[in-house]
């Protein structure tokens, strides 16, 4: 009978913290999923650049500058949509609402105006990268 309880006592420990480290991962990912799509800044491509590659920058100082190689495309400023934490709204240099992008992990999703086309981006890089183009 007290060697019953003893295995039992054991097993219950043992599911506690079985349970206990489960729910430490839990906590650890979403904390790094929070980091991770807390932070837009930095470069993103598209999938295959080398196909009709298309590059969006982000810089710290809320200006953006949306290019493919040899062509700047568009240029202007972006900022947090209310209380959404990983959406964004980009402005065009003239200051109307030219997009939106929805930050999730290390990937984007770009909408413009219209609306209609969804584009899928992907991070490359923290820091502000220019292939083949030169920042106005």
């Amino acid at each position: 009978m007290k060697k019953k309880r003893i295995t039992i006592a054991v097993i219950l420990v043992a599911a506690a913290l079985l349970l206990a480290i489960i729910g430490f991962l839990f906590y650890q990912l979403r904390e790094r999923d929070m980091r991770l799509t807390d932070h837009i800044p930095g470069s993103y491509q598209t999938e295959h650049p080398e196909i009709n590659g298309r590059y969006l920058v982000f810089k710290d100082d809320g200006h953006f500058v949306f290019y493919r190689q040899f062509a700047v495309l568009r240029k202007g400023t972006y900022k947090r949509e209310g209380k959404h934490a990983h959406v964004y709204i980009l402005f065009s240099s003239d200051g109307k609402i030219w997009g939106r992008v929805v930050l999730y992990g290390e990937k984007i999703y770009l909408t413009k105006k219209d609306g209609f086309k969804l584009l899928e981006m992907e991070k490359m890089s923290d820091e502000i990268m220019y292939i083949n183009v030169q920042e106005e």
